[in-house]
């Protein structure tokens, strides 16, 4: 029988040079990501080998934050299709990166951006 389990990813802090305004990657700002994937595994494969393992999504993630893009929906697609491309077994992705920061004038609240993928 099939199981399904969720790994989240919670306030991990980033900093990057991802955004439309110049300044954005000129002077860089931080991020936090959230992250939730929720993945199957057959109950006769419950082992270690068959789960996934956090610290892949977690070095995923690391290494798609190097690369500059200037939107932030941009790169929430690419992390997840490295996510997709490293465990076949990912049935749901959401994903939200939120700026530390905004540029608005007089506006005092968060800026997020976020992504939800079902797969079959």
């Amino acid at each position: 029988m099939t199981k399904y389990f969720s790994i989240k990813l919670e306030n991990v802090e980033l900093f990057g040079y991802h955004g439309y305004f110049p300044e954005e990657r000129k002077i860089g700002m931080g991020f936090n990501l959230n992250a939730t994937i929720i993945y199957c595994v057959e109950e006769t494969k419950l082992q270690i080998h068959h789960i996934i393992d956090y610290t892949v999504l977690i070095n995923l993630i690391k290494k798609r934050w190097q690369k500059n893009e200037l939107l932030l929906e941009s790169l929430l697609l690419k992390i997840a299709e490295d996510f997709k491309q490293q465990f076949s077994n990912i049935r749901e992705i959401h994903i939200e990166i939120k700026k530390k920061f905004n540029n608005i004038e007089k506006f005092n609240g968060n800026i997020a951006v976020s992504f939800h993928q079902k797969y079959d």
